[in-house]
């Protein structure tokens, strides 16, 4: 499991360079060049879902996700874990209600293509399962 979440930072981590270069590419071509790229925009927007939610998964394999433990914090011995399993319990539901609600959507605009790049639209959005799926494998293991 911590090939995968290796694998999936260095992922992340690519998807921060692309996202940087095309971006600036775009400012560059619009603003020096006066010749706007029409397919930097649209490839920085999925670069960026990817990123955001591919990331969120590995924060939380790394044990990093956002949260506010000072309860949890100033509990001991069993109240403190009995109240760790409930927030890891939730944050199971959440994220397998975000990969469960996300599956129609990704059938819905699945015949539909992008603008510029012509990619299928399901594209994009996979990344909402895909890192919900993640994610929740990784609250799973622990």
């Amino acid at each position: 499991m911590t090939r995968l979440v290796a694998v999936l930072e260095v992922a992340v981590g690519a998807l921060m360079v692309v996202m940087t270069l095309v971006v600036s590419i775009q400012v560059l071509s619009r603003f020096l060049l006066n010749t706007p790229m029409d397919w930097t925009e649209e490839v920085s927007r999925i670069s960026f879902g990817y990123l955001t939610l591919i990331g969120a998964a590995v924060a939380v394999a790394l044990g990093k996700q956002l949260k506010v433990d000072v309860v949890t914090d100033a509990l001991k011995g069993r109240p403190h874990h009995v109240l760790r399993l409930l927030c890891d319990l939730l944050s199971i539901g959440f994220w397998v209600a975000v990969l469960v609600l996300s599956w129609p959507l990704l059938q819905r605009v699945h015949q539909m293509t992008t603008a510029v790049t012509q990619l299928p639209s399901s594209f994009p959005y996979a990344a909402v399962p895909i890192g919900a799926l993640l994610a929740v494998v990784f609250l799973v293991r622990d």
